[in-house]
């Protein structure tokens, strides 16, 4: 935790002392009155980030959901963007971690990247979260004797793997650099068509059955055993972005895409034989930034969200799976190599 402070520092001190104009940037193989680009420049950031999921299960007879979450908790942390490359440390925030005794306890490890280039971009996403907690049980009406108000599964595993590769058509006019890594600058509201395909796997499993024993017989009947599920999607992907510059110095982006694909699930009950079945899965990908450049640096904030939305469904249980990841930062573009006159 002190070698990220002081790192923070650093950087910190790094704006202070540069107080320069930046004139590194350029309009090459672009559209000189939409876009500007400062790729030969440092982009160093702090951040503060927060990333979940949640796995719900409902009954189809009768209108009951089961929505597990995770123990949520912000990271604090230190990043740069150079060219292709870029890097993010973050550390837990004490302060702004749920109540293990409350919530349970949650670990969670991974890898969460979007990777922006002119022409494509690339997601990638791979989390293996452990221990959640059924949540909202007053809103859904349920009225469990001996059940608590977080009934907590230490003993609930989900993985969540994911890539998406996607070519951005209107790529001279529209940047998600200049939303999401503040290598370029939107100089005017442009959008553009985004397509392509990706693959998704899930699986959630647990020592015990996913519906609690206290849960009356009543509800999920024909499906009380289950303990395990897996699911692999082959998605093709087809979506819009538009970044909107209502003034100078701002910028506010927002992308949807939306997935259709084929799926194959694998069901497993405890006691009982393994089942498959195969069908049409459909998924939805939503992004949204929106930051201000000052005279020394950028503060923004971003939003990207993933549902599977296909009824993953299997006797009278179904199943919804997404991920969310927030991030609050400030960041500042620093000029390594001055251009030379003519």
């Amino acid at each position: 935790m002190r070698k990220i402070w002081i790192a923070g520092l650093i950087i910190l001190n790094s704006w202070i002392s540069f107080a320069g104009k930046n004139d590194s940037c350029s309009t090459n193989k672009l559209d000189p009155d939409y876009i500007k680009t400062c790729y030969n420049d440092l982009v160093v950031r702090v951040f503060s980030a927060n990333k979940n999921n949640f796995i719900q299960f409902h009954d189809q007879n009768e209108g009951v959901r089961l929505k597990y979450r995770p123990n949520d908790y912000y990271n604090l942390g230190i990043g740069f963007n150079y060219k292709w490359f870029g890097l993010k440390i973050g550390t837990k925030i004490p302060m702004l971690s749920g109540d293990d005794h409350r919530y349970g306890k949650t670990t969670s490890f991974g890898l969460q990247s979007y990777i922006y280039s002119r022409k494509f971009t690339l997601d990638i996403l791979a989390i293996k979260t452990r221990g959640y907690y059924l949540s909202e049980l007053e809103e859904e009406g349920l009225e469990i004797p001996g059940l608590e108000q977080y009934y907590t599964r230490r003993d609930l595993i989900t993985n969540n793997f994911g890539i998406n590769f996607n070519y951005v058509v209107n790529n001279r006019r529209f940047s998600y650099k200049a939303a999401f890594k503040q290598t370029d600058i939107q100089l005017k509201s442009a959008g553009s068509l985004i397509y392509g395909g990706g693959v998704y796997l899930i699986t959630v499993e647990a020592d015990s059955a996913f519906v609690p024993s206290e849960i009356g017989n009543q509800y999920f009947t024909n499906g009380r055993q289950q303990n395990n599920f897996e699911a692999y999607t082959l998605n093709t992907n087809l979506g819009y972005a538009y970044s909107l510059v209502p003034s100078k110095n701002w910028i506010i982006t927002g992308s949807y895409r939306f997935s259709l694909g084929l799926q194959q699930n694998v069901w497993h009950f405890t006691g009982e034989d393994t089942d498959h079945q195969f069908k049409l899965s459909w998924s939805s990908a939503f992004q949204l930034s929106a930051g201000h450049y000052f005279p020394n640096f950028y503060l923004g904030a971003s939003l990207v969200r993933y549902q599977q939305n296909s009824k993953i469904q299997y006797r009278d249980i179904s199943i919804l799976n997404g991920t969310n990841f927030m991030e609050f930062t400030m960041s500042k573009r620093i000029q390594l190599k001055r251009r030379k006159s003519r």
